[in-house]
């Protein structure tokens, strides 16, 4: 079988919330030829009567998870058009089925089949190579694709979309189970950079927030010979950690970088003006505020980021730890913890 599909993904919006949606343009062109046993009844010299013998009809089935994803569909078999039937295919589930009687398939060694197929979906495409041999290809405007199940055998990814090619041979697909997640050909229409997918990010970030958050404050701490308070601790750690709810609750309503700035202007003000008071004077909760800045700032480019935000991630902190000690190198730790 040779699949060709093209998709164009819209994005669509039910009032803060939005999912991605495609309309598909989908060729199928698949071969049979003449099944053995009629060959075989054919050809019988035992069977004195040939004509007497009857097979049945033959049907085509093709297997469509949802039925009402169909906009239009077109069948043609040794070049004639036919009818369908959608509804149950067998023990396969929900379709479309052509039948073909036993004098249509004897009249031909082989038959040729192509589909035209119009069809809409949400979110993910997956199709289950049933033949013999495979050929699938599939091109849409999306550029961040999710293959599962089955990998394509080539990919082209670019800033306005992919391509991907698969060569499937029957032995690559379980027999008696072809509608598991890897016997199948998968791509999800993921958005790597939506409001959620950046606020999940950040949040995973939140111990890194809160920890580097706390070795500020306790730099100021030992450097400038205060005391902090394990309450005021806490509420430092509080302002931190109410950010991503602020950060997630105004991205819902602002496009995401905007919502970022506010959620972290907020916070890194409430931080400052706090600050100030534990620390002892504005003079030390403006730096510490500037520090703040710094760090918001830095969690954004990770979150922007997508194939590097690993590595960024981790020079940053090796930076960090390498400022701490840098700073703390001349410090008598005995000394402190007698004071």
């Amino acid at each position: 079988a040779n699949v060709v599909t093209k998709a164009a993904i819209e994005p669509r919006t039910r009032g803060i919330y939005q999912v991605n949606t495609y309309q598909l343009r989908s060729t199928i062109d698949a071969s049979w030829r003449k099944p053995v046993f009629v060959r075989q009844v054919a050809q019988s010299e035992r069977l004195k009567n040939a004509a007497s013998t009857s097979c049945g009809h033959a049907e085509l089935l093709v297997d469509v998870a949802d039925l009402r994803g169909i906009r239009d569909l077109s069948v043609k078999i040794n070049g004639q058009t036919y009818l369908t039937e959608t509804g149950a295919v067998s023990s396969h589930g929900q379709g479309f089925r052509v039948r073909l009687s036993s004098a249509e398939v004897k009249a031909s060694d082989e038959l040729k089949v192509s589909i035209e197929l119009g069809l809409v979906g949400i979110e993910a495409l997956n199709i289950t190579p049933f033949a013999a041999k495979n050929v699938v290809h599939v091109q849409a405007n999306w550029p961040h694709p999710s293959f599962t199940g089955m990998l394509p055998d080539k990919r082209n990814i670019t800033d306005k979309g992919f391509e991907a090619n698969w060569s499937v041979i029957s032995y690559g697909v379980a027999s008696n189970n072809v509608h598991t997640a890897t016997d199948r050909i998968g791509i999800a229409f993921v958005d790597p950079v939506n409001a959620y997918t950046q606020t999940d990010r950040a949040i995973k970030y939140g111990l890194l927030f809160i920890v580097l958050t706390f070795v500020a404050v306790g730099l100021f701490e030992v450097t400038k010979k205060l005391q902090v308070h394990p309450v005021q601790y806490l509420l430092v750690g509080s302002a931190v950690t109410i950010f991503f709810l602020l950060l997630l609750s105004l991205s819902e309503h602002l496009a995401f970088p905007f919502a970022y700035v506010l959620a972290a202007t907020a916070c890194v003000g409430l931080l400052t003006f706090y600050a100030s008071h534990i620390l002892g004077g504005l003079l030390r909760g403006t730096p510490f505020g500037g520090l703040m800045t710094v760090l918001y700032g830095m969690i954004y480019v990770l979150l922007s980021l997508e194939q590097t935000s690993l590595l960024i991630g981790t020079l940053a902190l090796f930076a960090t730890l390498t400022a701490v000690m840098v700073l703390t190198r001349k410090i008598n730790w005995y000394e402190l913890g007698k004071g």
